[in-house]
């Protein structure tokens, strides 16, 4: 009888079934291995219980100082840098950051090699990035250059997914190269390191993709507005003339929410409390969860808003954020659920269709405008007569329906792409969970035949 191996693709579809088909781009011959060791006290067969918790008995446990030597990168030399990458600067530059992983600019020289992680050391701590180029350090951000044979794919992601560093200093919170060194980190044999690793490409590649696709879609849809909430675009069979109106013609205006009272009595009704925090600097809603503060009935029937409301954030509450003119739309299914803030105002659409008003609310054109509209101050607060003399172009009420609806489907069709990459963040959160301690093992198979 043949035993054939079975591809790490197919196998890890059967175990992550929500991924779409043909993630996996290696298939080399695997077959899976799953362990419920860390559902159980007892070890396993097959395993061990080590420092970093219960590990295949095949796998080491080392130091990171013992794998890699670690460096701290240095200042920047100017004039051998460029912020733009040529034949001349062709070496990436590295910071302390995680936006861009990092990058700083280019260099005329190289003093790391690829297959090196760097590990930022200063803000956000300890993210590993794994290099694959040469590339020069700068600003204290900390380098591991591998000591043996090894794939630091595996160990960069191991250090995201299972190292926790604690910061000892008690001035500016940093990471230094003897701290990081004495973490310890499980060691699988090589062949496995770059199998997991593969893996962990394979959906990093998706993630990817899948933001790429997203940064475009919104793209779109900036030129989409762009256009249609001007009139520069009109949609087949409109022609009519557009009037101009101020925004305070279009609605009635609630200029602020209320506090309420943080204890229950019996005459008071609890309450979810919106506030600047639960919209976001998108115009959307997050899933922060609302305090709960206490009012009258009175209060609640008159600061609860109903579908089709307008959510301004009127007061940034700090000088240091950017949230002053933030926009949220109230659908049905929020409606009625919450009592908005005194940081924030309530604008409900009278004479036009409420979604047009907020596509034009959100559009860069009154964007731009905002920080005009600002007074200056500790709390930076929307001047609220101004921004009702905004002008807000306004066609036919069956022409802003129009415009809507193909704003809404590419809104929907972006809604629908972002939740599939966070459940594929969450499916990569688990298999990294399960193939990094091997619980769920890639073991390389021999075909071999039973007489």
């Amino acid at each position: 009888m043949n035993t054939k191996p079975e591809t790490v693709g197919n196998a890890l579809s059967d175990l992550f079934p929500e991924l779409p088909a043909n993630t996996y781009s290696h298939a080399a011959p695997a077959v899976m291995h799953r362990t419920q060791a860390d559902r159980s006290d007892e070890v396993p067969s097959g395993y061990k219980q080590t420092e970093v918790g219960v590990i295949p008995s095949a796998w080491d446990v080392m130091r990171i100082g013992e794998l890699f030597k670690s460096t701290a990168g240095g200042d920047l030399v100017s004039q051998r840098s460029s912020d733009v990458q040529s034949d001349s600067h062709p070496y990436p530059i590295f910071a302390n950051g995680v936006s861009q992983e990092g990058l700083y600019g280019f260099s005329d020289y190289t003093e790391n090699q690829p297959g090196s992680i760097t590990i930022t050391a200063r803000g956000s701590l300890g993210v590993a990035f794994y290099r694959n180029t040469s590339f020069v350090a700068i600003g204290r951000l900390l380098v591991l250059k591998p000591k043996i044979r090894m794939d630091s794919r595996y160990f960069s992601n191991y250090i995201n997914h299972g190292v926790r560093f604690a910061v000892e200093s008690t001035g500016v919170p940093q990471l230094t190269a003897p701290q990081v060194a004495r973490y310890s980190v499980p060691v699988p044999p090589e062949p496995e390191q770059r199998a997991i690793a593969e893996v962990l490409s394979d959906i990093n590649k998706l993630l990817k993709a899948q933001e790429v696709l997203i940064a475009k879609k919104r793209a779109l849809k900036h030129a989409v507005m762009q256009r249609l909430l001007t009139g520069e675009c009109r949609l087949p069979g409109f022609n009519e003339t557009w009037q101009t109106k101020q925004l305070g013609e279009l609605i009635h205006l609630e200029p602020a929410g209320i506090y309420g009272v943080a204890r229950q009595s019996e005459q008071l009704i609890g309450m979810p409390f919106a506030t600047t925090t639960h919209i976001n600097l998108n115009d959307s809603w997050n899933n922060k969860e609302m305090g709960i503060r206490y009012f009258t009935e009175q209060q609640v029937a008159r600061f609860s808003p109903k579908e089709g409301d307008l959510i301004v954030v009127k007061s940034s509450g700090s000088a240091a954020s950017i949230q002053t003119g933030k926009v949220g739309y109230v659908s049905a299914g929020i409606a009625g659920t919450f009592i908005f803030s005194n940081f924030l105002m309530l604008l409900r659409p009278t004479n036009c269709d409420a979604r047009f008003l907020y596509y034009q609310l959100v559009s860069s054109r009154i964007k731009k405008n905002l920080p005009y509209l600002v007074e200056a101050s500790t709390y930076p607060n929307l001047r609220i007569s101004d921004y009702l003399e905004l002008q807000v172009p306004l066609p036919s009420n069956e022409e802003q329906l129009a415009i809507v609806n193909v704003l809404s489907d590419m809104d929907d069709e972006i809604t629908a792409l972002e939740h599939r990459r966070d459940k594929t963040l969450l499916v990569k959160q688990n298999m990294m969970q399960q193939l990094l301690t091997g619980r769920i093992r890639l073991v390389e198979l021999e075909r071999t035949a039973d007489a």
